[in-house]
């Protein structure tokens, strides 16, 4: 069975257990930490079992997951000049940034497996003015990297685990990078998740990229010099 078949039959089966207070038609992780929407009375050690039981599902998978964090405030810190630069790449708005990253270091995870391999993403549903963007930056991305990265598709969270778990994987990215980088700012939350979503994000792969302003300083000087050529992270 493929891995992604095991991790959504897995998924479905805690979700569906018969303890739970209600029956759940998805996971939406902020929805579990503050206890409201479809978590309204649930108590706290149930959302906290939840949340390790399905933290543990990725945790036991052979899936790869990748991600990005851009430090919005030192984006800020770049002269104009170079943020033009950066858009003239598409490259200079945080999700930019951050999706160029999960695309290029997905299609050479994609091509490490088999080199017949392509790569197209799945998105969850989005309002129109935001996926009109997504399919721009794709088609975008599709006019330089065609020959592995295939395009974009918008799915229902609730017929997709994958998105579900994408969710849970970018929130516990945000909180651990929050916790670390802006400590003094860190407010506590309802659901104590920390200790979950770090053995969750144990075997999150060691290549996601973060943007804090040396980086972007790096980025720019990159651009620079492959300034009318494809251009890669």
């Amino acid at each position: 069975m493929p891995a992604f078949e095991r991790m959504h039959a897995r998924w479905n089966a805690v979700l569906h257990r018969k303890c739970w207070r209600n029956r759940l038609s998805e996971f939406h992780v902020c929805d579990c930490v503050y206890g409201s929407n479809e978590f309204e009375g649930w108590s706290y050690a149930d959302r906290l079992t939840l949340c390790g039981l399905l933290s543990d599902v990725l945790a036991e998978s052979s899936l790869l997951a990748l991600g990005s964090v851009v430090v919005i405030a030192d984006l800020a810190l770049l002269s104009r000049e170079d943020l033009q630069l950066l858009n003239g790449q598409r490259q200079g708005r945080p999700i930019d940034l951050a999706l160029t990253y999960v695309l290029q270091q997905s299609m050479v995870k994609v091509r490490e497996f088999a080199e017949t391999e392509d790569l197209a993403i799945l998105f969850d549903e989005e309002p129109n003015d935001i996926a009109r963007d997504y399919l721009e930056f794709s088609h975008h991305f599709e006019t330089n990297f065609g020959h592995v990265f295939k395009g974009i598709a918008f799915g229902d969270s609730k017929k997709f685990s994958a998105i579900q778990a994408a969710d849970m994987l970018a929130y516990g990215t945000y909180l651990r990078e929050s916790e670390k980088r802006f400590p003094e700012e860190f407010v506590e939350r309802d659901l104590n998740v920390v200790p979950v979503i770090n053995r969750m994000l144990e075997k999150v792969s060691s290549h996601g990229g973060v943007f804090t302003i040396d980086s972007l300083r790096k980025l720019v000087q990159m651009v620079r010099e492959k300034s009318g050529t494809p251009f890669r992270l």
